[in-house]
């Protein structure tokens, strides 16, 4: 796998990533190669029939090691890996990230302040967040300090925006549970059982699980996915994942009012550049794309 790297120099004379960083959450908005949904009652019935010998779970169905994942944390990073970011995974781009954020705390300092400075000031000011510390020269308490370096106003509105890569990996993760992409084993007090996705709805939190088994449905027997799908349909379904990151693309792109595309002229572009032959393949990724706004009128609205 292909290193992701770009120059982690931070200050005035450089230009913080924002590009990157629009890909990342770009990427972030289909899910799909985590793996098909299991979330309605007949396959939520197959997952409890085939993942389960007893009250433990097995380590191989229908001759097919499974790859259980042990805690939240694992969890998430295999569903990183899942995702494509352009021709690298989602996890060496959130690394990259991660080791970009570390690198503030060798910048020099040179304002401090005992309360976290507001984000609009902070970009106002071109002040970048360092590090917190607790000050030691007090004589009655402990008060944190917050250190800052003044930088860029681009960079501190980088680092703003940055700064939430950990809450957004995490909504991401929990929205693959929510529609039953990653699986959910829990320890109860008679053994092992399955956490129904809709469960992550009502409790949308994953503390607490550094100690339950995780499994994506991408690693689960192919011929589960594919039941009572005939050859074309099984064929246009491992195509859906490439269909609507292409989809998304094209919603992305400037504004062009000539090559908007009706939803009929999309339907027809799937079947040409991705020969997808079935029709409900299709409709599945017309409806299921990121691409709201354009799918209301069938074209995208002007913004």
């Amino acid at each position: 796998m292909a290193e992701w790297s770009f120059d982690r120099k931070i200050s005035e004379d450089t230009s913080p990533p924002f590009e990157d960083l629009v890909e990342l959450w770009s990427a972030f908005e289909i899910i799909e190669e985590v793996g098909p949904r299991y979330n309605s009652g007949k396959l939520l019935q197959k997952l409890e029939d085939g993942l389960f010998n007893g009250l433990r779970p097995r380590s191989v169905a229908d001759d097919h090691p499974l790859n259980w994942l042990n805690g939240s944390g694992q969890a998430k990073n295999e569903i990183l890996k899942k995702i494509p970011v352009g021709s690298h995974s989602a996890l060496e781009v959130v690394t990259g990230f991660n080791a970009l954020m570390a690198a503030r705390a060798d910048l020099s300092w040179e304002h401090d302040s005992a309360v976290q400075l507001p984000e609009k000031y902070r970009i106002e000011q071109g002040l970048v967040f360092v590090q917190s510390k607790l000050k030691t020269n007090f004589l009655t308490g402990m008060p944190t300090a917050h250190y800052y370096a003044q930088i860029s106003s681009d960079w501190a509105r980088f680092f703003v925006e940055l700064d939430a890569i950990e809450s957004v990996v995490t909504n991401v993760t929990l929205r693959c549970l929510q529609e039953g992409r990653a699986i959910c084993l829990f320890q109860g007090d008679s053994g092992w059982a399955l956490q129904v996705p809709s469960s992550w709805d009502a409790k949308p939190v994953i503390r607490g699980h550094g100690k339950s088994r995780f499994l994506l449905t991408c690693d689960l027997p192919e011929a589960w996915h594919f039941k009572n799908m005939d050859d074309l349909q099984k064929s246009d379904s491992k195509r859906k994942a490439e269909a609507l990151r292409w989809l998304h693309a094209q919603y992305r792109l400037p504004e062009r009012p000539r090559d908007l595309l009706t939803k009929d002229a999309v339907l027809n572009m799937l079947e040409t550049k991705f020969a997808m032959k079935t029709p409900k393949v299709r409709r599945e990724v017309w409806e299921e794309a990121p691409i709201s706004n354009w799918r209301s009128s069938g074209r995208r609205k002007n913004t």
